[in-house]
Formats: structure tokens, sequence, C-alpha cells
């Protein structure tokens, strides 16, 4: 069975995993070896810096081979394990790369290393809209810690403690925000017990000084910082800092500020999620499918603001797009839904269901996220989050896109129940499940044709049309009428000075001499027959 995510811990003890089944790195070389390709996720490590942690000390003659096993090695773990080993441990100019999140290991299947997800989930932190917010992705981030980092290995060292100063400091920032509303009895004891241990750490302190004083002990925020004077003094010779000082001094005189209470304050005002994935510059052809979704999605009583009776107990107006990985789903999905913003005022929703480790209470939880549902109001279960979803979504006008669906399963929890919703699903094979609990019709989206395939390659250089049948034949053959096959063959001629049409297919057809674009065709052909 083939895997579809492959997960790596490095925020804790080293650990891997392949869907739900853990995987033993048994050597201790591997484990470091991954261990440092984890820390820079996407990007290639040098054989030397390889060596430098795996033989911290002295490093053997033979060290470059013995990398070189180690990687085998790992490699062949990976692929007992479901994953394609080479794939996800790629060779790069002098030493090797562990593929980035972005980067597919196969249709369907990815990876995840925790270290990456925690400082992308901190950057949403701190760019969030509000400080509730902002604190629920904080503590989503700092709950990926299981434990101390990259500890077995002495040259990881410095990295761990990098790592180890970021999670202070988001600790740090997520405590002051829920100070800062209020919650003071809720942390506390998480503050004395960071301050045990992290005793000079300032900042820490004056927080658990404010929470103390909050919860109305007074005098245990004044000795918290006689105590942090005296250790600063005795083991540093220092004094305290000014800012922690003036808390201090605002203790003593009974004049801290109080908190920001977040009833009080006007809520934000809600905006309408916009989701869909940004649509290619160029868009041709596919006239049949367009007028097909708005016949489904749009010729309807159901898109007015009144609903009779009968309409009310209809669900969502809906679609399964069907077809081959490029052929256009998604892409025909966000142009139409980007270009009829009228029918669904209210926003649009959008999920790769085909994401590597993702799941449906996930997506339901990100889903009410999106649609303002506070983190702290959000039910455990995926049936009442589904509840809930509906809810939200009732007397809605908004358009949902549920991406590359692997199964009916993966569709029915997340389809709302207001009829003026509009619901588009993307899937490569025809889901029989779907048409069977739902009205929705399936559009298989076919290749492009001939001249479609010749339009986009005009938009795509600029260049004059093509007018002979034959190449205008093989340019077809040579892509299948793929759009995402057309495109990367267009950047390949680009690549090598193509800037019409007929330079593309003199690409697709290798018709040119030695040293011009033709080149490239043989590239492409290469790359397609594997």
């Amino acid at each position: 069975m083939t895997a579809t995510s492959l997960t790596i811990g490095v925020l804790g003890p080293l650990e891997v995993r392949v869907d739900d089944h853990l995987v033993n790195i048994g050597g201790a070389r591997e484990r470091a070896l991954l261990s440092t390709l984890a820390l820079a996720p996407g990007s290639g490590v040098t054989a030397e810096r390889l060596i430098d942690v795996i033989w911290p000390a002295d490093p053997p003659e033979t060290a470059r081979a013995q990398v070189s096993t180690c990687v085998s090695r790992l490699r062949r773990t990976l692929t007992n394990a479901g994953v394609d080993g080479r794939t996800v441990v790629a060779t790069s100019p002098g030493g090797y790369r562990l593929r980035g999140a972005d980067e597919r290991l196969s249709p369907g299947a990815g990876i995840r290393v925790d270290a990456e997800v925690f400082r992308k989930t901190l950057a949403c932190a701190r760019n969030a809209a509000t400080d509730p917010e902002a604190v629920d992705s904080y503590r989503e981030a700092l709950g990926l810690w299981r434990g101390e980092p990259l500890t077995e290995f002495h040259a990881l060292h410095g990295d761990a403690l990098r790592l180890g100063e970021e999670r202070l400091e988001a600790l740090q920032s997520c405590l002051d925000l829920e100070l800062r509303q209020g919650r003071h009895r809720r942390v506390v004891s998480e503050l004395q017990e960071l301050v045990s241990d992290e005793p000079t750490r300032e900042q820490l302190r004056a927080l658990l000084m404010l929470a103390l004083y909050r919860c109305g002990d007074r005098a245990a925020a004044l000795d918290a910082f006689r105590d942090g004077r005296r250790l600063l003094q005795e083991e540093i010779g220092i004094e305290p800092g000014p800012e922690i000082t003036r808390l201090h001094q605002h203790i003593l005189e009974d004049r801290v500020p109080s908190p920001r209470v977040p009833a009080m304050r006007p809520p934000p005002r809600p905006e309408h999620p916009r989701q869909l994935p940004m649509t290619p510059r160029h868009f041709v052809g596919r006239a049949d499918d367009l007028a097909f979704l708005d016949s489904e999605l749009l010729d309807s009583e159901l898109i007015g603001s009144d609903l009779t009776g009968r309409d009310r107990d209809r669900g969502p107006r809906g679609v399964l797009l069907t077809g081959d990985p490029g052929v256009g789903k998604t892409a025909l999905a966000a142009y139409w839904g980007s270009s009829r913003p009228h029918a669904h005022p209210d926003g649009q929703l959008y999920v790769d269901l085909g994401e590597p480790g993702s799941t449906t209470h996930g997506h339901l939880s990100r889903f009410l996220r999106d649609l303002h549902v506070p983190q702290s109001d959000l039910p455990s279960t995926v049936g009442e989050m589904a509840a809930v979803f509906r809810s939200r979504l009732a007397g809605r006008r908004l358009l949902l896109v549920l991406d590359d669906a692997p199964s009916v399963d993966a569709v029915l929890p997340l389809l709302p129940a207001s009829p003026g919703c509009q619901v588009i699903v993307t899937a490569r094979g025809p889901l029989p499940g779907l048409v069977a609990h739902t009205d929705f019709r399936r559009r298989p989206i076919e290749p492009m044709d001939e001249m479609d395939c010749l339009d986009l390659v005009n938009c795509l250089t600029g260049g004059s049309r093509a007018t002979d049948p034959a190449d205008l034949s093989a340019l077809h053959d040579a892509t299948g009428g793929s759009p995402r096959e057309l495109r990367d063959l267009v950047v390949r001629a680009v690549d090598r000075g193509a800037t019409s049409a007929a330079d593309v297919v003199a690409v697709a057809v290798g018709d040119r001499p030695e040293g011009t674009v033709c080149g490239v065709a043989r590239e492409y052909a290469s790359a397609a027959s594997r």
C-alpha cells in the first residue's frame, strides 16, 4: 500500500512516522544524518557538514564514502516503510537534501517536519488579526514540542539551543498576550514553573509578578522580584533591569494597569474568507466546462435570497469534476469561482483533501476558525464540528471547493446543508458514492484539444499562431493535452531560446538541428518516459 505522508519530528527525541506507523531509524549515524537534514528541509546540506555531525571529533579518512553508505541505508529504511527513500533524501550539489513541505513525494503524498511547521505557525501567530487568534496559533505551535530536541547529537547542540530559544520566546509572547486578556489565573502556575527553570530571564519573572499581583497575591509578586534581584546580585553581580524595576515600583504603589478584557473591546469586523488558489495567468478554452458550472451552480432560484420551502429541503448545489492529475480541474474550479464573485458574496472556502497527513478534524477546525469561531469554542469530535460548520453556513451564499478528494468519506462531513452554498469537488476517480448521497452531477474534465493547446502556447510565448496541422498534432501528442505538461514544455523551451509557438513545436517534435532549442525536446522526452 502506498503511504500518504512522512512525518519527521525533531522537537523532542527524533521520531519518524509513515502515515500513523512509527519507523525505527536504528543506526546512530543514520539518525544523525536525518536530524541534520530535517533542520533545513528543502535546502542542501554539504557532505562536510554531515561528516562534522556524525564524527564531531575525529572523522575517518573514508568519512565521505561512509556518509554515502549512511544515505543508502536511510533510503532503504524509508523505502521499506512505504515511501520512496531516494525521493525523500535527494542528492544535491556537494551533499544531500530533505524534500521540503511544498514538494510532494508522489501524487497525494508529502513530507512534514515538525520544526518547519512550528516556525510557520509562529509566523501565523505574529501576523494574527486579533490577540485571541494569536494565542491560539502560539499554543498550536508550542503543542508540537515533545521534549528536549537533538539531545543525542553533540554537534547539533547549537541548533538545539536555537530551537529552545525560539520556543521560550514564543511561550513568553503567548503568556504576555494571555495576561493582557485577563487570563492570569490560567497562566500563573505555568509561569511559576518557567521561572523556576529560567530564574535569570527577567521578562518571564516580570510576567509572573504581574500574574501574581492580578491574582490578588501582592506579597508573592514582591517576593518574586526580591528573589530575582538576589539571584542576579549573587550569581552575576548586576541589578535588575529598568522594566522589571518599574513594574516592582508600580506593584508597591498598587497602580498596575488592569488587563485588557476582550469582551470590553469592540469585536473585529469579520472578513469573508477568500481562499481560492491563484488561477493561472493565462486561462484558455474550457468554454463548455464553464457553461456546465454556470448551469449547475448558477441557473437556479437557489442563488436568490428568497428560498421557498422546497428549496429549503435541498442541499447545496454541487458538482464533481474528475480527471487525471494535471488536466486542469483545480484551475477550472478556481477560475470559475474567482470570475463569479457575485454568486458567493459570503466568501470562498478551499481545502486540498489530498494534502499528506490531513484529517477531517483538521479541515473542519480550520474552516470554523476561518468563519470566526474561537479556538476555545471548537467541539472535540468530528460530528459535533460538522454540525457547527453546517450551522455557521446556514443562510449564507458561499462557495466551497474540496480539491483532490481521495474518497467519499473525506467529502461528506465537509458538505454544508444550506441551499445557498455551492460546492465543487475535484477527484481523479468518479466517486460513485458521492452521487448516491447527493444530487451532485459529475463532469469529466478532458485534456485540451489541439487549438486550445496552441492558444495557450501563444499566450505563454507571445508568438504568432502556427498553422501546420502536423506540428499542431505533434504538440498535442507530446503533452497529451495536459495544461500542466504544456506549461512545463514551454518553460523548457523558453529557457533554451524559444520565442514562438513554432519554436515550442520544434522542441516537442525535435526537428531543430543540434545547438538550437531541440535539445529541450530530448530532455522533455526523457523526462516524460520516466
